[in-house]
């Protein structure tokens, strides 16, 4: 229990220390303010100028045929042993 209470101390004093020292050493009177405007955002949706749908302009199914034979399949297994008194 002293230890600890040891320790504490050190900790605390630790603490107290740096916290000092970065205010002394912090410059005095330099303030930053920055104002930022919202962001812009606006909807979209991939309709050509006829009107009709059409799908996005990216396909994956390239990249998926050739991600396919990276997927690792990993198989777990667990042996549960139960220990009761009897069998010590």
């Amino acid at each position: 229990m002293k230890n600890f209470f040891l320790y504490a101390l050190a900790a605390l004093l630790g603490g107290a220390i740096a916290l000092g020292s970065y205010k002394m050493l912090e410059p005095e009177g330099q303030s930053t303010s920055v104002n930022l405007s919202p962001a812009s955002a606006r909807m979209v949706n991939y309709v050509p100028n006829n009107g009709t749908p059409t799908a996005p302009p990216f396909d994956f199914t390239y990249a998926a045929e050739r991600t396919l034979p990276s997927v690792v399949h990993i198989q777990s297994t667990q042996n549960r042993r139960c220990f009761t008194m009897l069998s010590v």
